[in-house]
């Protein structure tokens, strides 16, 4: 359990919903949604895409190894939380972070995910 309260703000982390108040916004965030990019990197044939609006943002991962298990860690001003995840037969994975701290109006998150074939880091800041 993290500290805080933070884990009621993550929707879906590892395709899991960790929380039944945000349930409804996964679908607000579908990907063909337009949001701005805030983040993104590449390594070797994988690619971590952060789009959002300064609350919450949508995290696509591409060219991972179909349905592989790969980990996620979220950092949000020094409160992590781990998480396994699945890849779909594409080799893709989305979720949804809501990186609010208690007691913060604003901050910056660190997105990390180690695959088989790659490890991706992104940053981006968020606000209330």
């Amino acid at each position: 359990m993290p500290r805080s309260d933070r884990w009621k703000y993550l929707a879906l982390l590892g395709g899991l919903c960790v929380s039944q108040a945000v349930t409804p916004l996964a679908p607000v965030f579908g990907q063909d949604l337009d949001y701005p990019r805030v983040a993104l990197a590449r390594d070797h044939q994988c690619q971590i895409e952060v789009k959002g609006t300064g609350t919450v943002f949508a995290i696509y991962v591409t060219g991972l190894v179909p349905n592989e298990t790969i980990e996620i860690t979220s950092d949000s001003e020094g409160e992590v939380i781990r998480s396994l995840a699945q890849a779909d037969e594409r080799g893709e994975h989305f979720f949804i972070d809501i990186p609010l701290v208690k007691g913060r109006s604003s901050g910056i998150a660190h997105i990390f995910v180690t695959a088989s074939r790659c490890r991706l880091k992104v940053s981006f800041p968020w606000r209330e």
